[in-house]
């Protein structure tokens, strides 16, 4: 009997967990399963920060979880999908199958905003925190450099409190909307402005990014910030 090809797009914090569970739930007699993903570890996206700063985060091997599941590992990048044919194309090959789980998450959109793609980091991958990281210890080497993180989310409180206080000689501002923890108990939010307040975070708060340049974030308010690293 042939069997039924289950292939899950992302390996991160749905694709993983679908994966195994799939494999604990149906007959391995009866289906196959194929994980693609374009690396051969797990990326703990809500860490790179950590990584940014100089914190050990280790890279965690996706064999070990999914052997004891009996789930297969196709490492690579999906360049296209064809849903008639059934089939993904994975770098140059195609890799068949019954069933479709998309679980590849998401990227930092860096398109919206003028001037982003030429100027900003992110926090994708672990690639990318390893530049922010490079990034930020040749802007510690000075005293008073200016680093600028849009986005009051955790990712981005994080983001500033943790350079903050890694490298203290970089002036961190934190750029949102609203402010930053807006969704937490009042308790919470005390305990945000007293770590902000204790590493010199500044906040800037009640204006959108319109555009950044080399050395300018441009404001919605009409204010401009200087920066001389940037985090998206």
């Amino acid at each position: 009997m042939t069997k039924h090809r289950i292939v899950i797009l992302g390996a991160g914090y749905a694709g993983l967990p679908a994966a195994r569970r799939l494999a604990n739930q149906l007959s391995h007699s009866e289906v196959e399963i194929t994980m693609i993903n374009a690396s051969a570890c797990f990326v703990e996206r809500p860490r790179l920060h950590q990584w940014a700063t100089g914190q050990a985060v280790r890279a965690r091997p996706l064999a070990p979880y999914l052997e004891q599941a009996e789930v297969s590992l196709h490492v690579g990048k999906v360049r296209a999908m064809d849903l008639e044919a059934r089939q993904v194309i994975v770098e140059d090959a195609p890799v068949r199958y019954d069933t479709l789980v998309y679980a590849a998450g998401s990227r930092t959109d860096i398109c919206s905003i003028p001037g982003l793609d030429r100027c900003a980091h992110v926090l994708n991958s672990p690639g990318e925190a390893g530049r922010l990281g490079d990034h930020l210890r040749d802007l510690a080497r000075h005293q008073g450099h200016r680093l600028v993180v849009c986005g009051g989310g955790l990712t981005g409180i994080e983001a500033a409190t943790e350079t903050a206080e890694q490298y203290p000689s970089l002036h961190v501002t934190l750029v949102s909307p609203r402010e930053p923890g807006h969704w937490l108990s009042a308790r919470a939010q005390r305990h945000l402005r007293e770590a902000f307040a204790r590493l010199r975070v500044d906040v800037r708060t009640g204006g959108r990014v319109l555009a950044v340049g080399q050395d300018v974030v441009r404001l919605s308010d009409g204010a401009t910030l200087s920066h001389d690293g940037l985090l998206w």
